[in-house]
């Protein structure tokens, strides 16, 4: 069974089926989808995303709930492994949450599940692909037109990582002087 684990401000747990409507708040706001998808517009819809995920092998899946105190925030892990996926709310981005939360998880993922970890960044998603350098992704190739949102197709970056390779270690913003 997957873990919980602590940073200095976040848990991260097992995402649940009742975490459905705290990620709807990331689904359907078309500014955070922007660089992933067309935005849910049912509840529903978050619904059935939550529940794909929730029930995926878990020798495949491992998707870990965010939680600021008792609220959760966000979501990252493993989809289809060794994709990384990970998103925060919108009223919690640029506070650091995300690097604190990689910084713990990857290699929690990478001991429990691969050797090797991918990801896939629209080229425009430049706050992400910061980040993944930050966690010691590196740009393997790219692909042009490769991915329906559901509106376009669009151009894709792909990035890996192995257990090997470093993370740049970030305080939080809070904690910087």
């Amino acid at each position: 069974m997957a873990d919980i684990l602590q940073t200095a401000r976040l848990t991260l747990r097992p995402m649940r089926m009742e975490d459905a409507p705290a990620l709807h708040g990331f689904f359907s706001d078309p500014i955070a989808m922007a660089y992933w998808s067309k935005p849910h517009a049912t509840f529903e819809e978050t619904e059935a995303w939550v529940r794909g995920t929730v029930e995926a092998p878990a020798s495949q899946t491992r998707e870990y709930s965010i939680l600021l105190g008792e609220e959760v925030v966000g979501k990252a892990g493993l989809w289809k492994s060794p994709e990384l996926g990970y998103f925060l709310r919108r009223d919690h981005w640029g506070k650091g949450y995300m690097p604190e939360a990689l910084t713990t998880l990857i290699p929690h993922l990478h001991r429990e599940m691969c050797e090797v970890m991918t990801a896939e960044v629209t080229p425009g998603n430049t706050p992400s692909l910061s980040l993944l350098a930050d966690m010691g992704f590196k740009e393997t190739h790219r692909g042009e037109k490769d991915y329906w949102d559901g509106t376009a197709w669009i151009d894709t970056i792909y990035l890996q990582r192995t257990a090997t390779d470093p993370i740049l270690v970030r305080r939080p913003k809070e904690a910087r002087g």
